[in-house]
């Protein structure tokens, strides 16, 4: 492993210093450094890289993740937010512990992507992919086909889609189950449902789910890994698992659980 690349939250306190810091040392450790502020990350090639370093929080992560699957590349996150689920390391502790990381010392978490294709794009997500209406207090239609059964006709503020790695994000706050990342699921989530039985449901992951917005009036937006990617248009979306993995590199003693009971502070 020579070639790294390191992408960083410019926007975050503390993070470009942060940044320069962890360039000068892996520089000293031998590394080549292909090395970019993250709002700059479109034209970003990830072409040769052995490995991608993201420094911020689980969404500077995120906004790699469709780059760094497409490309085989695998991704370590350094958090300098708030959570951090999906980073590996801290800012107080990456100096020992990306070493001994960069030398082999570590464990792989891989995860499937989510495929959300409609109105002529296909996006991907590793978290979630979310419809929601652009007026947040109002309830919308929509109606959600499973392998082409009907499911429910929703009237929500929203519907999630998550990945068993997503499930800790919008999913959990929302009320969704948390999945361990070794399952292979796809669960959705009504966001605020008007039908208080319109509950979680978990699918597995080869699901094919169809949504159809059924007010005509209703402005709908399109979330993925949290990024509004597109006002929705007149007609169907269809979300399933992708055929596309993202890898994670965790520190050798990572244990899911063990992050679980840290990250919500249970005893």
């Amino acid at each position: 492993m020579r070639e790294l690349g390191l992408i960083y939250h410019g926007g975050k306190k503390g993070c470009p210093q942060l940044a320069e810091e962890l360039a000068n040392f892996l520089h000293r450790e031998g590394y080549a450094l292909r090395m970019a502020e993250s709002h700059g990350r479109e034209g970003y090639s990830l072409d040769g890289l052995d490995l991608c370093i993201t420094l911020g929080g689980d969404g500077t992560l995120l906004g790699m993740a469709e780059k760094a699957a497409l490309a085989g590349v695998p991704l370590l996150g350094i958090n300098c937010g708030r959570l951090g689920f999906l980073t590996a390391l801290d800012r107080d502790s990456w100096r020992t512990e990306l070493v001994k990381m960069l030398g082999g010392e570590r464990l792989e978490l891989r995860g499937n992507l989510l495929r959300c294709t409609g109105d002529g794009r296909t996006f991907h997500a590793l978290n979630d992919v979310v419809i929601k209406n652009w007026n947040s207090g109002r309830l919308f239609d929509m109606a959600v086909w499973v392998d082409g059964t009907l499911l429910s006709h929703y009237r929500a503020d929203g519907l999630i889609f998550s990945t068993p790695l997503g499930s800790t994000a919008y999913g959990l706050s929302a009320g969704g189950a948390i999945l361990s990342p070794s399952v292979q699921a796809l669960a959705i989530t009504p966001i605020c449902p008007h039908t208080l039985s319109n509950r979680g449901l978990v699918l597995p992951a080869q699901a094919r789910c169809t949504v159809e917005v059924g007010d005509g009036t209703a402005r709908c937006h399109l979330y993925v890994d949290g990024q509004n990617v597109q006002d929705l248009e007149p007609g169907p979306l269809q979300i399933t698992t992708a055929d596309l993995t993202a890898t994670l590199f965790q520190r050798r003693d990572y244990s899911y659980f063990s992050v679980l009971r840290e990250k919500l502070a249970w005893h």
